[in-house]
């Protein structure tokens, strides 16, 4: 009885039940790796809060390309037909490669500020950041594009059916 009453004493007011299991002498050494371990969690909380922060600027990644692509394309399409007197086929060939290159400059424009913002977060180069930064970055990147595609996409539609009156006339049969 003295024996169970001694050891959930010894249990109870033990700071750190580490120290007995782990215990080889050396306190240091037990603090180094408790340390470590703690700086790991926060370096890797700050990466993951980073790469959130940094990857929203891509939502409106969607809707910046649509008005650069679609902007560009009908102002050729128009210049091409109307001041240099281009044939139809001619002039939509023109105004769909200008129309997507507005899409590859609009991304162009938004990783080259990836690029700036992921060389001003970490100077030091710690590995342990970069990897969980970009894993989460690229993830956050991602989802924040599929989401506000189809935010678009859904806006898009409901412009197109409160503006334009199909007056039920339409009939999608074979």
């Amino acid at each position: 009885m003295h024996i169970v009453l001694i050891f959930i004493t010894g249990i109870v007011f033990t700071p750190n039940l580490s120290n007995l299991i782990l215990n080889d002498g050396t306190d240091e050494h037990q603090k180094l790796i408790v340390n470590k371990m703690t700086t790991n969690e926060v370096i890797k909380k700050k990466a993951t809060d980073d790469a959130r922060r940094n990857a929203k600027k891509w939502l409106a990644y969607p809707q910046f390309a649509l008005f650069t692509s679609g902007g560009l394309a009908t102002a050729t399409l128009f210049f091409s037909r109307e001041f240099l007197k281009m044939d139809d086929d001619a002039a939509f060939i023109s105004a769909l490669i200008v129309g997507s290159s507005g899409l590859v400059g609009s991304y162009k424009h938004f990783s080259k500020s990836d690029k700036k913002s992921t060389k001003a977060i970490n100077p030091e180069n710690n590995m342990l950041f970069n990897e969980i930064y970009y894993k989460e970055y690229n993830y956050r990147k991602f989802k924040n594009i599929i989401a506000s595609t189809g935010l678009t996409a859904a806006a898009g539609t409901l412009f197109f059916l409160t503006t334009f009156s199909l007056g039920g006339d339409f009939y999608f049969g074979p």
